[in-house]
């Protein structure tokens, strides 16, 4: 099973990327995005890429209020899930995107801490 969010979930991930550069890519990352949303809904270890890919995909809309939330629900279901790698990145986002945040330099140094544990570079 986690294997397969991994496969949604990097899909997204590239659709999106292209979607910061070029706009004829949001239809294919929100079918993605959804997908991702749906797998979640029935393997529930799937939920903080879910969570994470959504933040971005809203980011990427323009409703950073909405981006902000979903990164820190990632964080918190990472951490529930046991899945760090997701948790990480959401917080990296975080601080990356709202670098005025309060908590964005505590952010940024738990998740480049949490990936050194597991040996990835930020």
């Amino acid at each position: 099973v986690y294997w397969t969010v991994t496969g949604f979930a990097g899909a997204a991930e590239v659709y999106l990327s292209r979607w910061e550069g070029e706009k004829r890519w949001a239809k294919g990352a929100r079918k993605l995005c959804k997908a991702l949303r749906g797998f979640a809904r029935v393997f529930p270890l799937g939920e903080p890429s879910a969570l994470l890919m959504e933040g971005w995909r809203c980011w990427l809309e323009g409703r950073r209020g909405r981006a902000e939330k979903t990164w820190r629900q990632c964080v918190a279901r990472a951490r529930q899930l046991g899945t760090p790698h997701e948790g990480a990145r959401a917080q990296l986002e975080l601080a990356r995107r709202l670098p005025d945040s309060a908590d964005a330099a505590a952010m940024r140094a738990e998740a480049e801490a949490s990936l050194a544990r597991m040996e990835v570079r930020a």
